[in-house]
């Protein structure tokens, strides 16, 4: 039977974690697209020569998209390249017949706040990469077709962020303390967490139900930095947070949490390196 799910973007960090995590879980209806070769996927750059023809061909006769590909600042590809990437899965979408897309946003749109986010709170990003993914979302939210579209505001992932990504490696890690004596919190998910909630979400799509527009993706409550790296036993210094430094980046998981029901302790830093080394040794 061909597999329902079409997941774009499989080369990356995020991509070889899910892929791991729905190992673990046994979710299989995803076939996964790379611009580079990639076992049992489908391989084609989606922004080359015959990108529109292929995206095409890769979506025929399945049911959802999980519109993954996309460009950070770390990439060092132009990010524009995130709504181009939109554009493109929205007009193919829409000749094959897809049911629902989900497309991967970022807390960055959010802007400043020490107040948990919530999906129709007004979005003033302050990066490049906040604003761009702003552009994109609207390009997404103007479209009129009938596919049924959710922009998911992921935040941190256990394991593909800056911090948990050392986990198995030694270098020097400084954290930014408060003059409090705090550390920054912000939102996080394990792998296997995050890979339960977007079967979850492929179960709801697939079967018609009405999706949000837009969800935040992260589990009830923040996590601060110290208490990962000391889950993960990593060692780390302390130095003075500037003044432009943000304490707390968390989202309002009410809506998200109507949807799916977490398992105790989802929030608790133990538990998503646990995770992580869950799929770290798959």
């Amino acid at each position: 039977m061909k597999k329902p799910i079409l997941a774009l973007g499989g080369g990356g960090r995020v991509a070889a974690l899910l892929k791991a995590a729905f190992a673990l879980t046994g979710e299989t209806r995803l076939i996964w697209q790379s611009r580079g070769a990639l076992e049992n996927g489908i391989c084609f750059d989606p922004l080359g020569p015959q990108g529109d023809v292929e995206m095409r061909a890769a979506m025929r006769g399945r049911q959802v998209v999980f519109a993954l590909a996309g460009v950070t600042p770390a990439s060092g590809s132009g990010l524009e390249v995130n709504t181009l990437l939109a554009r493109q899965v929205l007009r193919a979408a829409a000749a094959e017949d897809i049911k629902h897309i989900f497309f991967i946003s970022t807390a960055a749109v959010y802007g400043n706040s020490d107040q948990a986010h919530h999906e129709d709170d007004a979005a003033e990003p302050v990066s490049p990469y906040g604003r761009e993914k702003l552009a994109m979302e609207a390009v997404i939210r103007a479209d009129e077709t009938a596919i049924g579209k959710t922009i998911l505001r992921i935040g941190n992932i256990a394991g593909a962020d800056q911090l948990l990504g050392r986990v198995g490696q030694a270098p020097d890690v400084f954290l930014e303390q408060f003059s409090d004596g705090g550390f920054p919190e912000r939102s996080y998910i394990g792998p296997v967490t995050l890979a339960k909630v977007l079967t979850q979400l492929f179960d709801r799509a697939i079967s018609g139900y009405a999706l949000p527009e837009v969800l935040n993706i992260a589990t009830p409550n923040g996590v601060t930095m110290d208490a990962l790296l000391r889950a993960a036993e990593i060692d780390f210094q302390a130095r003075p947070a500037p003044n432009t430094a943000i304490g707390k980046v968390v989202f309002n998981t009410n809506r998200l949490m109507r949807l799916y029901s977490f398992a105790p302790h989802a929030s608790d830093s133990v538990r998503m390196v646990d995770e992580l080394h869950q799929v770290l040794a798959q």
